[in-house]
């Protein structure tokens, strides 16, 4: 099994990767403008949300960190995973567009 992480970058792309293998997605982000990522949709029949957390990158006040989302492929077939940068209490016309990122994930049946 392996792991996939990813970054910003990889927004709009197709991975193909095994049962059981882990993809991670990690993201800048800073809670205390109001901004935070969450999950728009994901697949839960081929992907399982294992973790969900945020690191600061300092112990400064009002300073950002990385948000990380660490999925793991189950069932074959294709799926989808999207989250949006967004000030939750303002609903949808807070998210930027260009601050949502999705991918999509083919697994493939493994040993073949």
């Amino acid at each position: 099994m392996a792991t996939h992480e990813f970054d910003s970058s990889f927004a709009g792309r197709t991975l193909t990767v095994e049962p059981g293998d882990d993809i991670v997605i990690v993201l800048d982000e800073n809670p205390t403008t109001g901004y935070q990522w969450s999950v728009v949709s994901f697949d839960s029949r081929r992907l399982t949300l294992v973790r969900d957390d945020f690191a600061p990158m300092s112990c400064a006040t009002g300073a950002g960190g990385k948000k990380s989302y660490q999925l793991r492929a189950g069932r074959p077939g294709r799926a989808g995973f999207s989250v949006k940068l967004w000030r939750a209490w303002s609903g949808e016309s807070s998210v930027i567009d260009r601050r949502t990122f999705s991918f999509r994930v083919t697994v493939g049946r493994r040993g073949n």
